[in-house]
C-alpha cells in the first residue's frame, strides 16, 4: 500500500522547517558574503547596515567607539584594496571620509565625557583610542594622496 507524504502526521511542520532553514542559511551567508563587499559592490549597503546595528547595539561609549574606529580602518582596507585592483575609488573616498568622521564624533564624545567623569575610563584608555585614532587619520592623507596622484 501506497502511502502518501503529505498525509503523514508532522510532514507539513518537518517541510515549513526545511524552508525556513534554507531561507536563515541563504540569510546569513548574504550578510557574510556583503562583509567582504567593497564600496561600489551591490551588497556594500548590507555590510554598512549590519556595521551600524553593530555601533547602535553595543553598550557604552569607549565600545562603540573603538567599533567606530575599526569600521574606519576596514573602509581604508577597501580603498586600498581598490587603489591594488585598479577599481574606480570615489565612492570609497567617501566613505573612508565618512567613517572617519564618524570616528572623530566617537573619540572625541569619549574624550569629552572622560574629563566630564561622566564615564569610568582609563587615561591610558582614552590615549589608546586617540592614537588610533591618529594613525588612521595619518593613514588616509596618505592614501587619499596616491590616490589623487594616480
Amino acid at each position: 500500500m501506497k502511502t502518501n507524504l503529505s498525509n503523514q502526521k508532522g510532514f507539513a511542520p518537518a517541510i515549513l522547517l526545511l524552508i525556513l532553514a534554507a531561507v536563515g542559511l541563504t540569510g546569513v551567508g548574504t550578510v557574510a558574503a556583503s562583509n567582504n563587499s567593497n564600496p561600489g559592490d551591490v551588497l556594500f549597503g548590507l555590510d554598512k547596515t549590519v556595521e551600524e546595528l553593530r555601533v547602535t547595539l553595543t553598550p557604552g561609549d569607549e565600545a562603540r567607539a573603538k567599533i567606530r574606529l575599526e569600521i574606519a580602518e576596514e573602509r581604508l582596507d577597501e580603498l586600498q584594496t581598490l587603489e591594488n585592483t585598479g577599481n574606480p575609488v570615489g565612492p570609497a573616498v567617501l566613505e573612508v571620509q565618512q567613517a572617519l568622521g564618524n570616528a572623530t564624533s566617537a573619540v572625541q564624545n569619549v574624550g569629552v565625557k572622560f574629563k566630564e567623569n561622566k564615564i569610568e575610563l582609563e587615561s591610558t584608555d582614552l590615549q589608546a583610542l586617540l592614537a588610533q585614532l591618529q594613525t588612521l587619520l595619518a593613514t588616509h592623507q596618505g592614501l587619499i594622496r596616491r590616490v589623487e596622484i594616480k
